[in-house]
């Protein structure tokens, strides 16, 4: 191990260390200072950034390291076998992690800092966001990530392999995730806030919407998607084989639905909300509507619809010939329009209306 001393402030500095078997290093630099360390056998770094400063690390072996960032600074991580990374960053400051087996790495970002990630093989990734910051995340491998953002943050997040993402959104937060084999994200949005969500191979998504939020869902793969809205929030779905939403709306909710291949759709709607649902292959809706709701609903492929209204709603429902399960077509209430096509009836058959 070599020291550098020099009287007053050390400027433009340089320190190489090398630890092995349970080691501790504990490191200030200050204006453009460079620091390569790489850990082995339980050995611990606290770092302190300022100043345009980069760390590059490396490390194995159930490793910890501790960072805070100021002004500029850069920090580039390796970690493997249950490490741990815990990073500070303020002012533009950036991160690039790569994790593999049972790591860690709690983020918090402040002032425009940006956060590059890879998880692979159970990985846990805690990440705060302010200010315009911005994270990438890539995750495979049961990985796990919990995000809090604000003011006008993003995220971008792809999951393979039993991943999960907690997200709590805050002022115009954008939110895009990509998931797969059997992923969950769990998703809290407020003021603003907008969630892209494409999900394929067992997936489920909850999401719980406040003031102006705006869903975006694409669904494959007998994917789950349970959506909690209130305050003029906006899902747009798009369901394929053997998917499932459970919606509940109020305050001016829209919800747009267009399922396919023995797709469910439980919807209750409260505060004049507008549902618009597209039903092909044995499919089923079923809809709660209170408070001047509308419901519009066109049917293929021996498709089922159960309504309940009240509070003077509007529904408008399109049967197809194999929608039509018996002889009787009743209207639910004296305000509601019933339209029917394509219904054959026979000599003998009996038509309520």
């Amino acid at each position: 191990m070599r020291d550098v001393e020099s009287p007053g402030t050390v400027v433009s500095s340089e320190v190489d260390v090398e630890l092995s078997e349970d080691s501790e290093v504990d490191v200030e630099l200050s204006e453009d200072s460079e620091v390569d360390v790489e850990l082995s056998d339980d050995s611990e770094v606290d770092v302190e950034l300022s100043e345009d400063s980069e760390v590059d690390v490396e490390l194995s072996g159930d490793s910890e390291v501790d960072v805070e960032l100021s002004e500029d600074s850069e920090v580039d991580v390796e970690l493997s076998e249950d490490s741990e990374v815990e990073d500070v960053l303020s002012e533009d400051s950036e991160v690039d992690v790569e994790l593999s087996e049972d790591s860690e790495v709690d983020v918090e970002l402040s002032e425009d800092s940006e956060v590059d990630v890879e998880l692979s093989g159970d990985s846990e990734v805690d990440v705060e966001l302010s200010e315009d910051s911005e994270v990438d995340v890539e995750l495979s491998e049961d990985s796990e990530v919990d995000v809090e953002l604000s003011e006008d943050s993003e995220v971008d997040v792809e999951l393979s392999e039993d991943s999960e993402v907690d997200v709590e959104l805050s002022g115009d937060s954008e939110v895009d995730v990509e998931l797969s084999e059997d992923s969950e994200v769990d998703v809290e949005l407020s003021e603003d806030s907008e969630v892209d969500v494409e999900l394929s191979g067992d997936s489920e998504v909850d999401v719980e919407l406040s003031e102006d939020s705006e869903v975006d869902v694409e669904l494959s793969e007998d994917s789950e998607v349970d959506v909690e809205l209130s305050g003029d929030s906006e899902v747009d779905v798009e369901l394929s084989e053997d998917s499932e939403v459970d919606v509940e709306l109020s305050e001016d909710s829209e919800v747009e639905d267009v399922l396919s291949e023995d797709s469910e759709v439980d919807v209750e709607l409260s505060g004049d909300s507008e549902v618009d649902v597209e039903v092909s292959g044995d499919s089923e809706v079923d809809v709660e509507l209170s408070g001047d709701s509308e419901v519009e609903d066109v049917l293929s492929d021996d498709s089922e619809v159960d309504v309940e209204l009240s509070e003077d709603p509007e529904g408008v429902v399109v049967l197809s010939e194999e929608s039509v399960e018996s002889e009787e077509v009743v209207v639910p209430s004296d305000d509601t329009v019933m339209q029917v096509s394509e219904l054959v009836v026979e000599e003998g058959d009996s038509v309520e209306v």
